[in-house]
């Protein structure tokens, strides 16, 4: 539904949670809160990601930060899972903003991310690995970015070669024809999706991707990289602008939080009861004795 249309829905009788995805957590934290059986939103900025839900009305357009405010207000939310793409900063503005203004807490659903890795040349901007690239003379890159990174990387391919891999969608089409961008210097993840092979049939100098997590396909792509000796350079996630009432990485974690910031959403709870711990205990006796 758009954002526009959501007052004929009706407004839960108890406080009920708002799910911001359009990602893997997304998708996961949409699993967690069905089991729940009650009424809930789930938004995303466009309404290509194919999810299916019993329970969770989607919402999809994207909310700034006065329709996130309206819409908390209208729906009475009572808790918000923050599970947007770890560089989607206006998103987590608004989430933050609205939050802050209207008194509800906010999980963070993060992603896992490998350690870091000294064989890659990290940055903070795109500015500061252009002009690495520059610096080392490096004319053919390819962009494991996105579509949205196309303006801030039109410095360096206004004057070199430079390949982006996007997902194949109308709206990321359209932005690039919005940008200038040659549809030339465009491929999609769905035409290869080995990356070894793909990089090694375009040869790039370097490729440039962002610390997107395990679950944003990372370590597949810096490992295939570097396996073929392809220079690699990393944009760093940005920290989060607002402070979470908890931050978790799996369902389990995100359950327990849902439990304890919004009261009754679940009728059963999850834990450890004492005949669980009783069995551990002795088990582990036993164990010990043998």
């Amino acid at each position: 539904m758009d954002p526009a249309s959501n007052a004929d829905i009706l407004k839960p009788s108890s406080p009920t949670l708002l799910i911001v995805g359009g990602t893997t957590e997304g998708r996961i934290a949409l699993q967690v809160c069905d089991e729940a059986g009650k009424t809930f939103f789930y938004s995303t900025k466009s309404s290509s990601q194919q999810v299916e839900s019993a329970h969770g009305k989607r919402v999809s357009g994207g909310l700034d930060k006065q329709l996130m405010y309206d819409f908390c207000l209208l729906h009475t939310i009572g808790l918000i899972v923050d599970a947007a793409h770890p560089f989607a900063e206006n998103v987590h503005k608004n989430i933050g903003e609205a939050a802050q203004a209207l008194r509800i807490p906010v999980i963070r659903f993060e992603r896992n991310f490998p350690a870091h890795n000294p064989l890659l040349h990290w940055f903070h901007d795109y500015d500061a690995a252009i002009d690495f690239l520059e610096e080392k003379k490096i004319g053919n890159l390819l962009a494991l970015t996105g579509v949205n990174t196309i303006p801030k990387l039109k410095r360096y391919w206004l004057k070199h070669h430079c390949v982006f891999r996007i997902m194949k969608r109308d709206e990321s089409l359209a932005a690039v024809v919005q940008s200038g961008l040659s549809r030339d210097n465009i491929l999609f993840y769905e035409d290869e999706r080995d990356d070894r092979a793909f990089f090694e049939r375009l040869s790039p100098g370097a490729i440039i991707t962002k610390e997107s997590g395990e679950s944003g396909g990372f370590s597949e792509k810096v490992d295939a990289a570097l396996s073929l000796g392809i220079l690699v350079l990393v944009i760093r996630r940005p920290p989060l602008c607002y402070v979470a009432q908890a931050t978790v990485y799996g369902k389990h974690g995100l359950r327990k939080q849902v439990e304890t910031w919004l009261p009754g959403f679940f009728d059963l709870k999850t834990g450890y009861t004492s005949g669980s711990c009783a069995t551990a205990a002795a088990k582990a006796a036993l164990t010990a004795l043998l």
